[in-house]
């Protein structure tokens, strides 16, 4: 949907690994059916909206311990559907500050910084929690909540482990993180 709450007509979809997801769309709506054909995998989803250049890219990661019945994405613009009301432009009323922090590289007050293998990014232990900031997606762990700006740059809140799996160019990479 858009920024007024209007559906967002679709155009075509490109799914990345065929193989590992069934996509069923009835090229008349805005609503898309994905079911993982294989476990332990993932693929990238790119979706054509009407009258938007870039594609919206989804990253689809099966055999989480969190599942996503139902996906709602609501792109920050005017769809051709649009009622014209901007009121839902901006930050959602459930935005993150620690997150939107971490996204303009500010750490979390009272964290302790924690070096990043691979140039991945930086990071932060805040209590049970790590804050990550990079232009790479997170595989797993599976993230407790995350933010992305215009520009790429990925904010992720993760449960505190030593051991990230990052898609970097499509290629998954591990990435340590240790305490200085």
């Amino acid at each position: 949907m858009d920024a007024s709450g209007a559906a967002w007509p679709m155009d075509a979809y490109d799914l990345g690994n065929a193989q590992a997801f069934n996509v069923q769309w009835d090229k008349k709506t805005n609503v898309m059916m994905i079911q993982p054909l294989q476990a332990y995998t993932y693929a990238n989803l790119a979706v054509r909206l009407k009258g938007l250049t870039p594609p919206v890219m989804l990253t689809l990661i099966p055999g989480q311990s969190v599942v996503d019945y139902r996906v709602d994405v609501t792109v920050m613009g005017q769809g051709p559907n649009s009622s014209g009301e901007t009121s839902r432009m901006g930050l959602p009323k459930d935005a993150n500050a620690m997150l939107l922090g971490v996204l303009d590289g500010i750490p979390p007050e009272g964290s302790q910084s924690l070096t990043v293998s691979e140039g991945a990014g930086e990071a932060w232990l805040n209590g049970d929690n790590i804050y990550f900031r990079s232009r790479y997606t997170v595989l797993s762990p599976a993230w407790l909540d995350s933010m992305q700006s215009p520009d790429g740059m990925h904010a992720y809140q993760l449960p505190a482990t030593p051991l990230l799996l990052v898609s970097k160019l499509g290629k998954p990479i591990e990435v340590r993180l240790q305490g200085d």
